[in-house]
């Protein structure tokens, strides 16, 4: 018994010695930019911040903004430039800024010491003959929200597409969980995408005079690819193995996205 115990203490004792020894390696710190450039004109902000890699990451929960950068979308002869807002701590854009179906847009940041970051992605087309119905119910916890739609397809080519739902009221709005999230036009009946979703809400979360409104986008192949790699994501599953997300961003890491929306209002 006396023999087991050393041969356990020795064990630990050189398993301290070689984690101690373990040098860890420096993992270069990159900027990462996070952009979603739609027609809705909804929104006017960006986000671009420090990585955190794992091995050296800060202790901070939050991720550090990368200020004095130069930031500008061109394309179709139009120029966007982005201004740091130090209120929402982001880089902002004036609105409207009109993005033409099937023109290549560009992004292009320009850090303090010249180095450039870079992307580059077409404005999909309009989505069109989009046609809804659904039924919205409130019981004694939550309203639930069935939604069915039909839209045409282009039938020359793959399209990617997003759906998102949102709550809004005076007091904030929230971005509602479906899972019928990202889906591309493989489903296509003659002509004709359909597809339909259910989606739970605490409307008393918000307060009084809810209101719901389902957006549906046409999206780059990039952001596509991206959205699905979140989705399978599962940082709590012991057994997942970490995979790097996709991303479109040249000398960084990230996504450059442009969406062309449809925006129904729920009543």
């Amino acid at each position: 018994m006396n023999n087991y115990l050393l041969i356990i203490s020795l064990v630990l004792a050189g398993c301290q010695t070689v984690l101690t020894d373990v040098e860890v390696p420096e993992i270069e710190t990159k900027i990462v930019f996070f952009g979603n450039y739609t027609n809705l004109k909804l929104t006017n902000d960006v986000s671009v911040t420090y990585s955190k890699p794992i091995l050296n990451s800060s202790s901070s929960a939050g991720f550090e903004t990368v200020k004095g950068l130069t930031i500008k979308v061109t394309g179709n002869g139009t120029e966007l430039n982005h201004v740091y807002d130090p209120l929402i701590d982001a880089y902002t854009y004036p609105l409207p800024m009109d993005f033409i179906p099937g023109k290549d847009y560009k992004l292009l940041i320009t850090n303090s010491d010249g180095t450039e970051i870079t992307a580059q992605e077409q404005m999909p087309a309009a989505i069109s003959n989009f046609t809804h119905t659904y039924k919205l119910q409130t019981n004694e916890f939550e309203d639930i929200l069935e939604f069915e739609f039909e839209m045409d397809d282009n039938e020359n080519d793959t399209n990617y597409y997003r759906i998102e739902v949102f709550a809004t009221s005076e007091k904030d709005t929230l971005n509602l969980y479906t899972d019928f999230n990202y889906f591309d036009d493989r489903r296509a009946e003659n002509g004709k995408i359909k597809g339909k979703f259910t989606t739970y809400f605490w409307s008393e979360a918000l307060g009084e005079n809810t209101e719901y409104y389902v957006v549906v986008s046409h999206i780059n192949n990039s952001h596509y690819i991206f959205g699905k790699a979140l989705e399978d994501y599962n940082p709590d599953n012991p057994f997942s193995e970490p995979v790097p997300l996709p991303n479109n961003i040249k000398g960084g890491i990230g996504l450059f996205s442009l969406s062309n929306s449809h925006m129904v209002k729920l009543k």
